[in-house]
């Protein structure tokens, strides 16, 4: 496995970082709201065993430059075509989890080209009954304490909301201009009247082979979306029991091995 880098893509008087690691057909992981490439922690080395691995943080998030356009979903589909042009790849396979998953829908359904296979992770966007009050109480968490009882609703079981993944976020929620992108985006997810960001007019636009993940006691995106989600020409659907919004971490081996031989097929 070739060992990690990180490198800077600069556009639009911003930049997105990336981390890179591993070898063969490249894998483009997308985080969700308020996360970074370490959303990804317990995956990337298992993939990194057979693939070019690329995990982004999103501008506005982790360590890329906290600007966010006005229409976010589109904008950071955008990026991610830099990311590929960048680095010469005709097409990969996307990983995208929550808004991540929306980023990544949207991608193949504008740049259907451009996606091997597609794998969404409890993907904003497949239809109403986001939970706004977790987007709500997460801008406003201002103590440690009260970001691991709205971060507590993430996960089926409350406690693998560990101590370090309470301080990388809390270091992120300090951070200069991280409250004001955490708002700006969550107006393109929960809309003023309350609405949910709707990208169901995608999904019979996506051409790549499609895997849908989702964890059964998700509190964030309802589970019943998942059945949208079949709309997908070539779409197959797995439910993972014992896991919430995150299964990537909650159930990082069962998902790990799950993708693994998706992307083999």
């Amino acid at each position: 496995m070739a060992d990690k880098e990180r490198f800077e893509i600069t556009a639009q008087g911003t930049h997105m970082n990336v981390l890179r690691l591993g070898s063969g057909e490249p894998v483009v992981l997308v985080h969700g709201y308020g996360g970074d490439t370490g959303m990804w922690y317990f995956n990337t080395g298992a993939l990194a065993r057979r693939h070019s691995v690329y995990a982004v943080d999103l501008p506005g998030f982790g360590r890329s430059g906290r600007v966010v356009a006005d229409d976010p979903i589109a904008d950071f589909t955008g990026w991610l075509l830099r990311l590929l042009e960048r680095e010469g790849l005709s097409r990969a396979h996307i990983v995208g989890s929550s808004m991540g998953g929306g980023v990544a829908l949207n991608f193949a359904a504008e740049h259907p080209q451009r996606v091997h296979k597609l794998v969404l992770v409890s993907p904003a966007g497949l239809g109403e009954g986001l939970n706004h009050g977790f987007l709500d109480n997460f801008v406003a968490a201002e103590e440690p304490e009260a970001l691991r009882r709205v971060f507590g609703d993430a996960f089926a079981d409350p406690a693998v909301f560990g101590d370090d993944m309470l301080q990388h976020m809390m270091a992120y929620k300090q951070s200069p201009g991280a409250n004001d992108v955490l708002r700006r985006v969550k107006a393109a997810l929960s809309g003023a009247n309350g609405e949910s960001l709707n990208l169901r007019d995608r999904l019979e636009r996506v051409q790549a082979p499609t895997l849908v993940v989702w964890g059964r006691h998700d509190r964030v995106v309802p589970v019943a979306h998942a059945e949208e989600a079949r709309r997908i020409p070539d779409a197959r659907v797995e439910i993972l029991e014992d896991a919430g919004h995150i299964p990537q971490v909650e159930r990082a081996d069962r998902f790990n091995q799950l993708v693994l031989d998706f992307l083999a097929e």
